[in-house]
C-alpha cells in the first residue's frame, strides 16, 4: 500500500529531522539546560539504536555535545548503562562511527574519575587504544583526547594506560605524527599522565618521549610547543632526579619561551640539580 510507504517515509524524515535539529543545537553550550529540561535524553535514547545510521550518529552527536556540558546527564548516561553504546562504535569500520563513539565517551570521561571509571569498565580503553592505529588522522586525534581524559582524575587510571600499552603508543604517535592534531592530544595525554607521580613521568622518558619534547619546544605550530613546554614541566616538577631526565641543553631552549609571545608562561620552578646546575623548567597558564 503506497500510503502505509509513504507513511513511514514521513516517520523517517521526522527522526531524522528531529536528530539533526537537536545536534545543531547542542553545538551552543548555551542551549544545554533548556534541552535537558525538554528530555533530551529520553528522546535521543531510542534513536541511539536507529536502524537508519545516519538517524543514528546525528542523535549520538546531538547527546555527546550536550554531555560535554552536564555533568548530572553524563552521570545518568553512565547509570543508564549508555557507555557501552558509544564504545561498540569504536568497533565500526567506519572512520567516522569511530570518531563520534570516541568524542561521546570523550565528553562523559572529562567530568571526573567516577565518569571516566564508566569508560574503563566498559572497555573503552581497549577500544580508543585500537583507534590511535587507525589510518584516519581525525581518529587518531578523538582516540588520544579521550584518553587524555581517562588518564586526567587518578594514578591508577593513568597506570591502567601504561600497563596497558597506551603510554608507548602515545609516545609513539607523538614521535612519529605527521599531523599537528594527533600530535597535540598525544602530547596532552602524554602530559596528563607525566603529572600524577615520578614513576609514570620516568616511565614516559623510558619509552623514548625526552628527544621529542625537546625538539618540539622548538616547533613551528605554538600549540605543540606549549604542550611539550607542558609535559616537561609536568617531567620536572617531581623532583631534582625527575628533572635531570631533561638534557641541560633544553634549558636554552626553554629559556627563549620567555620571548614567545604565543606561550603564556607563569611561573619558574627550580628544582636543583646534583653538584652543579638548577633547573629551569616553564609551566604553562591552563585555560
Amino acid at each position: 500500500d503506497m500510503q502505509i510507504i509513504q507513511d513511514f517515509e514521513e516517520y523517517q524524515k521526522s527522526r531524522s529531522a528531529f536528530a539533526q535539529t537537536v545536534a545543531e543545537l547542542a553545538a551552543r553550550p548555551q542551549n544545554t539546560n533548556d534541552l535537558i529540561a525538554q528530555g533530551v535524553l529520553d528522546e535521543l535514547e531510542e534513536l541511539l539504536d536507529d536502524p537508519v545510521p545516519s538517524i543514528k550518529m546525528s542523535a549520538t552527536v546531538g547527546l555527546a555535545r550536550v554531555l560535554s556540558n552536564s555533568e548530572a546527564l553524563a552521570d545518568e548516561v553512565s547509570k543508564r548503562g549508555l557507555v557501552k553504546v558509544f564504545v561498540k562504535l569504536l568497533s565500526d569500520t567506519g572512520a567516522y562511527e569511530k570518531k563520534v563513539g570516541a568524542f561521546a565517551l570523550r565528553s562523559i570521561a572529562k567530568h571526573s574519575e567516577a565518569l571516566a571509571q564508566s569508560v574503563f569498565d566498559a572497555k573503552g580503553m581497549e577500544g580508543l587504544h585500537s583507534c590511535l592505529s587507525h589510518d584516519d588522522g581525525s581518529v587518531r586525534e578523538i582516540a588520544a583526547s579521550a584518553l587524555g581524559q581517562l588518564a586526567k582524575y587518578s594514578i591508577e587510571q593513568a597506570q591502567s594506560l601504561n600497563h596497558q600499552g597506551v603510554t608507548q603508543q602515545l609516545v609513539d604517535c607523538m614521535a612519529k605524527e605527521q599531523d599537528s592534531g594527533p600530535k597535540r592530544e598525544a602530547l596532552a595525554a602524554l602530559t596528563e599522565i607525566a603529572k600524577h607521580n615520578e614513576s609514570l613521568a620516568d616511565s614516559i622518558m623510558d619509552k623514548g618521549a625526552g628527544l621529542y619534547l625537546i625538539k618540539f619546544v622548538s616547533d613551528g605550530n605554538v600549540f605543540i610547543r606549549r604542550q611539550s613546554c607542558a609535559c616537561l614541566a609536568q617531567v620536572a616538577k617531581h623532583g631534582s632526579m625527575s628533572a635531570s631526565r631533561v638534557p641541560e641543553e633544553t634549558i636554552q631552549k626553554l629559556i627563549e619561551c620567555i620571548k614567545d609571545s604565543d606561550l603564556s608562561l607563569i611561573h619558574i620552578s627550580e628544582p636543583t640539580r646534583p653538584l652543579y646546575i638548577s633547573y629551569a623548567v616553564f609551566c604553562l597558564k591552563k585555560k
